[in-house]
């Protein structure tokens, strides 16, 4: 297991996209990116000197949409 919000776990992420290079997903824009699509942009920030990361954890409101609260990260 790694922690959010360090480098180990966006490696980790990026090697569990490669296994799925094919799956797809769309952006706000529309534009249709794959997991290898995505896993090459990641590889190349990566290598950037400013990374961050942002955690998204739901708000606990029981049966009913609570919200979120973000939390960032410098890499």
């Amino acid at each position: 297991m790694v922690k959010q919000g360090t480098e180990p776990y966006l490696r980790t992420i990026i090697a569990k996209m490669e296994l799925r290079p094919n799956l797809k997903v769309t952006d706000a824009s529309g534009k249709v990116w794959t997991n290898a699509d995505l896993a090459d942009e990641l590889t190349k920030a990566l290598g950037g000197k400013n990374r961050e990361d942002t955690m998204v954890k739901a708000t606990d409101g029981a049966s009913k949409h609570a919200g979120a609260v973000l939390e960032f990260f410098k890499i």
